[in-house]
């Protein structure tokens, strides 16, 4: 079962979850939606504008705006952090998609949109200066429900996600999986499955699962004063303690304990 925050809470060391509203999609919409979420929080100095986003193995539709600017953009899914600036920013509203989403929208591959965002106009047209036009007079829970009608609008005509996509973005992250046991229960060979994977979640797929149990480890690590990040790195499936520090290192940009330091600053 994916957390019900996906990667938001973790963001800037697990301080993007102050002030975060979440809440769950229309029914029609949660096969390709997990949820929706808004951040009305305004960074107060640009010490608080310095904000570090987690690798997130989920695409998202997010909506700015700011003083004197707004943008409407697709971001696709991050195989390791950025670093944004988050000056200006009154408002940000997002629908986090499920893994295998993007080319049910976009009609081509995930790949082209990881570690990349592109504006939603560029990507879909009139339907989406529409919802701009529309955006700027709405509250926040208003601007969310107009994410969610131009999703509707986008996927009406298209199939849900295919089984064997939710089946790679639904393994457990803590747990040891072998390629070639995924391919013979999937019905299919090693290669079609990195295949997939590229297409359809936008990164191979042990890279995926790497940023699913990185997730894991580092939440279990928020929720103790003082974890003993040995345990938590056990906990989580690593090989070991140093296993986990790599990973982290590599693919946050940080030490475990230098992210925990960071959230009790």
């Amino acid at each position: 079962m994916r957390d019900a925050l996906g990667t938001v809470d973790l963001d800037q060391a697990g301080k993007g979850k102050s002030g975060l509203v979440v809440f769950a999609p229309p029914p029609h919409l949660h096969y390709l939606i997990e949820h929706l979420w808004i951040d009305a929080n305004r960074p107060r100095s640009s010490t608080e504008a310095a904000w570090r986003i987690v690798p997130d193995d989920a695409p998202h539709l997010i909506w700015h705006k700011g003083n004197g600017f707004h943008r409407l953009g697709l971001v696709g899914a991050r195989s390791r952090y950025v670093d944004i600036d988050r000056s200006g920013r009154h408002l940000t509203v997002g629908v986090r998609f499920r893994p295998g989403a993007l080319p049910i929208l976009l009609g081509g591959e995930s790949e082209e949109l990881t570690d990349r965002s592109i504006a939603a106009e560029e990507l879909f047209g009139r339907p989406a200066r529409h919802t701009i036009e529309r955006l700027l007079g709405e509250s926040p829970h208003g601007a969310a429900e107009r994410l969610g009608e131009l999703v509707h609008a986008l996927a009406s005509r298209h199939p849900a996600i295919d089984g064997r996509i939710r089946h790679l973005a639904e393994l457990d992250p803590t747990a040891r999986h072998s390629a070639d046991e995924i391919a013979r229960r999937l019905g299919l060979s090693g290669r079609m499955v990195r295949l997939l994977a590229r297409r359809h979640l936008g990164m191979g797929l042990k890279r995926f699962i790497r940023i699913r149990r990185l997730h894991a480890a580092l939440r279990a690590g928020l929720t103790h004063p003082s974890p003993s990040w040995s345990r938590v790195a056990q906990s989580a499936g690593y090989a070991d303690h140093s296993h986990f520090i790599r990973d982290s290192t590599e693919l946050l940009g940080e030490s475990p304990a230098r992210f925990a330091m960071r959230a009790r600053g």
